[in-house]
C-alpha cells in the first residue's frame, strides 16, 4: 500500500529560520520588542492619556466613566485619532528615516521591509500601528485582532499580524560595516 493520502497536511517546511542568510537580518528576540513596546507605552501614554483627558473633560466627560452609544463610539474615534497623532508626533521621524521607534532605538531594533530596505511611514505607522489602533476600537473583535496580532509573536520569524499587513520585520539593528550579531 502506498503512504500517499490526497487529505494529508502539506508536509513542507513551512517556517521561517531565525536568520534569514539572503539578506543577513538577524531577526529581533522577543523579550527585546517587547521591552521596546513597553517603553513606547510609558513614552506615548503620558502625553497621549493627558490630550485625551482634556478632550474628554473639554466635553464635560470623565476619562475613566465609558460613554454608551453612539456619542461613545465617536468619541473613542477621536480620541484614538488624538493619541495617534502624538504618536506620530513622536515616533513619525524616527519611523521615517529610521525604521525606529523610541522604544526600538533604545533597545537597538528597528522595523524593515522583507527584503531588508527602509519602510514608508505608510507602512512602518499607518499599517504597523495607526490600523490596528482603530481596529481595537471595535467591540469583540478588536479585542480578539489584537490577542491574535500579539499571540503570532511566537512563531519562528517572529513576525506579529501587524508584521504580516505591512510586509515588515523587526531586526535587530546592523551597525554599518560590520554583520550583524548572530
Amino acid at each position: 500500500m502506498s503512504d500517499f493520502n490526497p487529505y494529508a497536511a502539506p508536509a513542507a517546511d513551512l517556517l521561517v529560520p531565525e536568520t534569514d542568510p539572503a539578506s543577513a537580518l538577524v531577526y529581533a528576540d522577543r523579550g527585546t520588542r517587547l521591552g521596546a513596546a513597553i517603553l513606547d507605552a510609558i513614552i506615548l501614554g503620558i502625553p497621549a492619556s493627558l490630550l485625551v483627558w482634556g478632550f474628554y473633560a473639554y466635553q464635560g466627560l470623565k476619562f475613566w466613566v465609558p460613554v454608551p452609544g453612539t456619542r461613545g463610539i465617536v468619541l473613542g474615534g477621536v480620541a484614538t485619532l488624538l493619541a495617534s497623532a502624538v504618536d506620530l508626533a513622536i515616533n513619525g521621524h524616527l519611523l521615517a528615516r529610521h525604521g525606529q521607534t523610541v522604544g526600538k532605538y533604545v533597545c537597538k531594533i528597528r522595523i524593515v521591509k522583507q527584503d531588508g530596505s527602509l519602510p514608508t511611514l505608510v507602512d512602518s505607522f499607518f499599517k504597523r500601528r495607526f490600523l490596528f489602533n482603530l481596529a481595537g476600537r471595535i467591540p469583540v473583535i478588536g479585542g480578539v485582532l489584537g490577542l491574535v496580532d500579539i499571540l503570532l509573536i511566537f512563531r519562528s520569524s517572529h513576525r506579529c499580524l501587524h508584521d504580516d499587513v505591512a510586509g515588515t520585520l523587526v531586526v535587530k539593528q546592523s551597525v554599518p560595516g560590520r554583520e550583524p550579531a548572530a
